[in-house]
């Protein structure tokens, strides 16, 4: 009895390829754009990160003198009458003037500043590294280094808040007073423009 076996085409050596699920290759084909998404918006928000964490640095350049002006009154950060040499007298807003008692470098010390006026040589400073709001800014000798004369730049749009290190407060006016010689304090931050300051480079 014989028995008739099919002949077969036999190949060695080669894979044979079948072809994907058909989910499977949308998937294969969604997953790459979804990762370049992933990493864009990462990229992204690096920069931001980087942009706003630099922008005090864009505004302000060391060795170059500038006038603080306040948003909300128009008057400028400045000495006192009895500041010239006082050492703690209160720091007030004028009108502006073109003398040195209202003109004030920024002085890089780490990831803050310090902020000395050009006619005396002394910072500013939170009286008595106070924690109270409504503490007096004030006038001091500029090579101690108390936390409560360093400030931090924080952007807010165009303008900036001067936040003091110690006390994670900011520079305000008075009862929002806009006289002038009003009086400059520490306040918590409300977003309201008396807290609130431009800069303005000293020809």
């Amino acid at each position: 009895m014989s028995i008739s076996i099919p002949s077969a085409e036999i190949t060695i050596g080669h894979e044979v390829s079948l072809p994907a699920p058909a989910d499977t290759r949308q998937d294969e084909a969604i997953f790459p754009r979804v990762k370049s998404a992933r990493y864009f918006l990462l990229a992204m928000l690096l920069v931001c990160f980087f942009c706003s964490s630099q922008g005090a640095m864009a505004q302000v350049v060391e060795g170059q003198f500038y006038r603080i002006k306040n948003v909300g009154t128009k008057k400028y950060l400045a000495l006192g009458d009895d500041a010239k040499t006082v050492v703690g007298a209160q720091i007030v807003q004028r009108a502006l003037g073109q003398d040195d008692r209202q003109q004030w470098s920024f002085v890089k010390q780490g990831a803050f500043f310090k902020i000395i006026n050009r006619q005396n040589g002394q910072a500013l400073n939170v009286q008595s590294a106070s924690m109270e709001v409504g503490a007096p800014i004030i006038q001091w000798e500029a090579d101690v280094k108390g936390k409560n004369q360093r400030w931090t730049l924080v952007p807010h749009g165009t303008y900036f808040a001067l936040k003091a290190r110690h006390s994670d407060m900011v520079i305000d006016v008075a009862d929002e007073s806009t006289e002038r010689k009003a009086p400059i304090v520490q306040n918590t931050f409300q977003n309201t423009e008396t807290q609130l300051f431009e800069f303005e480079p000293v020809q």
